[in-house]
């Protein structure tokens, strides 16, 4: 008798340490969601892969720095960018080349489909440094990326269908929609 009770204790300790373990584990999540003019996307943040990056991106979005942004470059099969803090103003010619910088973290995710980078602040090849603020989500996978630099910080998770509506937008010469995407809010979720 003693032997059933030891083991069904040890079974309930176990089953109890997997219950914690997996709450501590959800508790790490962070959770991005993007407003848009055209929806919604959801974006796993990961801490552990890029701190400095995700602390950087956080603490953007904490101070409302993206709320009014637009989506400023969109490049079919490649790429979507957005964020820059000069897109707030009614002057297209200089989106894209606002916001500070922050340094380089070393890489330990790809570029691949739906993943989220911070765009490049430097000529430099490799890149020295990132932008604080601008960033964009990867269309498909876009491996060659990752010897130039740029540091994917989290993956999309939902809303993947309005990031590919979004890279369809009429769009200049340049890249730049003809109409601007606006990025009404970041809420950053625990």
């Amino acid at each position: 008798m003693n032997n059933k009770r030891l083991i069904i204790v040890s079974i309930l300790f176990l089953g109890g340490l997997f219950l914690v373990n997996a709450a501590a584990k959800d508790k790490s999540k962070v959770t991005a969601v993007l407003s848009t003019d055209l929806g919604k996307i959801t974006i796993e943040l990961q801490p552990e892969k890029a701190p400095k990056t995700v602390a950087n991106f956080r603490q953007k979005a904490k101070t409302k720095a993206f709320d009014r942004t637009t989506f400023h470059r969109l490049v079919p099969g490649f790429v979507i960018q957005g964020g820059d803090p000069l897109s707030k103003d009614n002057d297209p010619g200089n989106d894209g080349t606002g916001g500070g910088t922050i340094s380089v973290e070393a890489r330990k995710l790809s570029n691949v489909r739906g993943s989220i980078s911070m765009a490049s602040a430097s000529r430099a090849v490799p890149i020295d440094s990132q932008s604080e603020a601008q960033f964009f989500i990867n269309l498909n996978d876009n491996l060659g990326l990752d010897q130039y630099g740029f540091i994917p910080f989290g993956k999309v998770t939902e809303g993947m269908e309005v990031v590919n509506k979004i890279a369809q937008q009429t769009r200049d010469k340049n890249d730049r929609p003809l109409k601007n995407i606006r990025i009404n809010s970041v809420v950053i979720l625990q």
